[in-house]
């Protein structure tokens, strides 16, 4: 038996199905959540703002799960 983080077990091809355990995303997973950052007085600048709406589109999420075998969610509508 071991104890894998998803990325591991995507890139082995291992089906998260099979898992004996999966922990579920709650509250407590905020700490593992990617984020797009930038400084604060690019808070308006519009070329970030096109790359955000461009990379959170529904069919991006999509492939984020295909591509990672359902072992990573797109964070973008989850609601903690």
């Amino acid at each position: 038996m071991a104890i894998i983080n998803s990325g591991i077990a995507a890139d082995a091809r291992l089906n998260p199905d099979q898992a004996l355990y999966r922990a579920k995303i709650t509250q407590a997973s905020k700490p593992w959540i990617n984020v797009v950052a930038a400084r604060k007085g690019d808070i308006h600048n519009k070329t970030y703002q096109k790359v955000v709406k461009a990379y959170q589109q529904p069919q991006i999420g999509k492939l984020i799960k295909k591509v990672n075998h359902d072992t990573v969610l797109p964070a973008w509508n989850l609601k903690l």
